[in-house]
């Protein structure tokens, strides 16, 4: 997705040429094949946790930017039957809570969702205010993460290494802006490191 938005950002570069674009093109368009139809990424496509999240994303962002905003679409559509089976009403995120590091992995996870609604928006769908009727959305999963974000409450899952933190402000920062929430950016700020 990083090399996607750089491509992107190039465009405008005069040193970018018509040649490289095409390149680009034909590599990403050639890797979304080979992500639906390798062993590797059908395994991918197929999985429950953070890796099949990673997947949608990565899939998404090829579309687009190789011209397939209707199958983009399609998989964003996709990827929400993903979500509601990932997040539970209560915002839990079960299989990454199963992990050794559930905060780090329950983040990361969600960071995957964020970055699947951003491409929705593209897409022509929205990611961001999907709800299932009993409740599982990608605000439930954040809301169910907030309580516990620096504060006094210790996080009840298993955590083997130091929780950071400062790995939810990104999150933060986007759903503030998204959802008009000033809690999302007061939280942030508080968690934010000292200079950034």
């Amino acid at each position: 997705m990083d090399i996607v938005d750089a491509a992107r950002v190039l465009d405008a570069s005069p040193s970018w040429t018509a040649r490289d674009r095409q390149g680009l093109h034909a590599w990403c368009s050639a890797y979304a094949t080979w992500l639906q139809t390798s062993r590797n990424g059908r395994e991918e496509a197929a999985a429950l946790n953070n890796h099949g999240t990673w997947y949608e994303a990565q899939f998404t962002a090829l579309l687009l930017y190789t011209g397939r905003r209707d199958e983009a679409k399609a998989r964003v559509e996709h990827a929400k039957r993903r979500l509601a089976s990932q997040i539970e009403p209560d915002g839990r995120q079960p299989r990454e809570l199963a992990r050794t590091r559930s905060w780090s992995y329950s983040v990361m996870n969600l960071d995957g969702w964020f970055t699947v609604a951003r491409l929705s928006e593209e897409a022509g769908a929205d990611v961001w205010n999907f709800r299932t009727a009993d409740g599982r959305s990608l605000r439930a999963a954040l809301d169910y993460l907030v309580p516990f974000a620096g504060s006094a409450t210790k996080w009840p899952h298993p955590q083997i290494t130091p929780i950071e933190w400062a790995g939810l402000v990104p999150l933060l920062d986007q759903a503030a802006s998204v959802w008009k929430a000033d809690p999302y950016r007061t939280l942030a700020d508080r968690l934010r490191p000292a200079g950034q």
